[in-house]
């Protein structure tokens, strides 16, 4: 069981920022200054996980029965099993996934695989018989910041640290694809002891248009003992509940590369049913997903070469993409 202190706070935006004020008087400025502060806190420890080679496992089930229409499109995913191998070096990226999924009910057994890779210049993919060759980073769930562990199903392909700091800095986020009518406001609502590692908790919540009206938004403990990696984590979707989440995560286990340089080695989320959220205020899980770590290490040193040698398929379609996500030329090899 963990411990908190926390006070009333006040949301007011300035600039980027959502700023938290204490009702019982905290001046704007220290208010502004302690987000800040944790920023950059945050951005400095990620700074020594950005370079590494990494092996993650994860599998998923869903808890609930589902209606299999048969043979075609649109058959449920009973379960999967995945695997992830990426290496991240001066700014270049490798990764592999690779997936096996039961579907409908008689199991079918269905195989995924992505190779990507960037090096510091052209992104290649292929994923079958698709090749795609873009200019820029383009990036996808391979491309995984431990720090943003809770949220790599949602392929935000940021830093937590540019994600808290809010639109304009994803935006600037190479390969970011931010959806431009969305800002990201941040508060610090309290601190709390989680099995004696001291954790600041955060809440972040993605609003649109002129009211500012928060869609989604997801709350995160920071533990500050542990490289400021987030230890546990909800999510909310506001129009089923202000109160109740919609999903729940918690690192299981911690990995130690060095003395005091932390990443997380074994993970658990689990989604609720959102009907039953909406109508009872209840969770009521309807899937979960555990991920492992099965290899870590920092400063990889591959040649240039291993980031940008990516063998095509005979026979693949090949589509040249530009900066901007055009396609300019299609063709096969």
């Amino acid at each position: 069981m963990g411990t908190i202190a926390q006070c009333c706070y006040i949301r007011i935006s300035i600039g980027a920022l959502a700023i938290s004020l204490c009702a019982g008087g905290t001046a704007i400025g220290q208010a502004i200054d302690k987000q800040r502060l944790l920023i950059e806190k945050l951005a400095a420890h990620e700074r020594l996980l950005s370079d590494f080679e990494c092996s993650l496992s994860g599998t998923y089930e869903h808890l609930v029965e589902r209606h299999d229409p048969g043979p075609g499109k649109g058959r449920p995913v009973r379960k999967y099993s995945e695997r992830y191998e990426i290496v991240k070096q001066d700014g270049m990226l490798s990764s592999r996934f690779r997936r096996q999924s039961e579907v409908g009910d008689d199991r079918q057994l269905l195989a995924q695989e992505r190779l990507r890779k960037f090096d510091g210049t052209t992104s290649r993919a292929v994923s079958r018989q698709q090749v795609n060759l873009q200019e820029g980073l383009a990036v996808d769930r391979g491309n995984f910041y431990p720090h943003m562990l809770f949220l790599h199903d949602y392929e935000y392909t940021v830093p937590l640290s540019v994600y808290l700091s809010g639109r304009d800095s994803i935006q600037a986020f190479p390969g970011s694809n931010w959806d431009a009518s969305k800002q990201v406001e941040f508060s610090i609502v309290g601190e709390e002891s989680i099995d004696g590692l001291r954790c600041v908790i955060v809440q972040a919540d993605e609003v649109r248009g002129s009211e500012r009206k928060p869609v989604v938004g997801c709350r995160l403990w920071i533990c500050t003992d542990r490289s400021y990696i987030p230890i546990r984590f909800e999510a909310f979707t506001y129009r089923w509940s202000e109160t109740v989440p919609v999903g729940r995560g918690k690192v299981l286990e911690f990995g130690e590369v060095h003395d005091g340089l932390w990443y997380p080695a074994r993970w658990s989320k689990t989604a609720f049913d959102k009907r039953k959220i909406q109508s009872d205020g209840i969770e009521e899980p309807i899937w979960s997903k555990t991920y492992a770590v099965t290899g870590f290490k920092v400063d990889p040193d591959f040649p240039v070469s291993f980031f940008s040698d990516l063998p095509i398929p005979e026979g693949a379609t090949v589509f040249r993409i530009d900066e901007g996500g055009d396609i300019t030329a299609k063709f096969k090899k």
